[in-house]
């Protein structure tokens, strides 16, 4: 199988995860390790986490020290501000436009999403790899089985940085515009650079393969133990 082939099943697989408003209620200790940080997850994890803590999908209209605080009394944890960072960035991308719009935020949520530490009050250009994750983790859960609809700031952003890399847009950038890069086979003479060049593409795109698939593990995984059946996964969330 071609390696865009790979990355169109990854992405595939990614995009049937939807979550459904009503779920059963989990476990309080895994609840707590989530929201500790004790446990690796995804902001869709701790999204849904919070679904059922609250029943309700109103928590994304809460200020977000409310919200902190509430998951606070339930669990008696305190968020650590990348497990925050990862919830707020979620909650930003399904209950704002500024995801799809605004290259800035675009950004900074997919930053968030990584689980890293994120400096807000610098800007710092997402990996090539958290632009990846963050754009299938946010449509798996937003995505309505239509074409991702970005603006034309933020599919040229994510050019530019492809671009920068020496990369055409493919696979989980499949809907960015042909950024015109030759990939530097007409720029170079040697042929060992031309090898090597190439072989760092390739070796870059793989990167941004096995980071995306350990995100969609970490979600299915996540979900498996919050018991989110897999019929379940295949609803679409609702208008939010």
């Amino acid at each position: 199988m071609s390696f865009d082939n790979l990355v169109s099943e990854t992405v595939k697989e990614a995009r049937s995860i939807h979550i459904p408003r009503s779920l059963g209620r989990g476990e309080h200790e895994l609840r707590r390790r989530l929201f500790s940080g004790e446990q690796e997850t995804t902001a869709s994890v701790l999204f849904v986490a919070c679904g059922e803590m609250f029943d309700t999908l109103d928590f994304m209209q809460w200020e977000s020290e409310v919200l902190h605080q509430e998951i606070k009394q339930e669990l008696d944890v305190i968020m650590p501000t990348s497990v925050a960072n990862q919830l707020n960035a979620m909650i930003t991308a399904l209950s704002t436009d500024l995801f799809y719009k605004d290259p800035i935020m675009f950004n900074y949520v997919c930053n968030a999403l990584s689980g890293e530490p994120v400096n807000f009050e610098v800007f710092e250009p997402a990996t090539i790899e958290e632009l990846a994750c963050g754009i299938i983790e946010v449509l798996a859960m937003d995505s309505d089985g239509n074409p991702p609809t970005f603006a034309p700031e933020v599919t040229t952003f994510i050019s530019v940085v492809l671009k920068e890399q020496g990369l055409r847009p493919f696979g989980p950038f499949e809907f960015v515009p042909d950024n015109g890069v030759s990939e530097g086979f007409d720029m170079v003479e040697d042929a060992d650079m031309v090898a090597y060049q190439a072989q760092e593409r390739v070796a870059t795109k793989s990167d941004v393969l096995d980071a995306v698939r350990e995100r969609v593990r970490l979600t299915h995984a996540g979900l498996n133990a919050l018991n989110v059946s897999s019929d379940k996964r295949s609803d679409k969330l609702k208008q939010v």
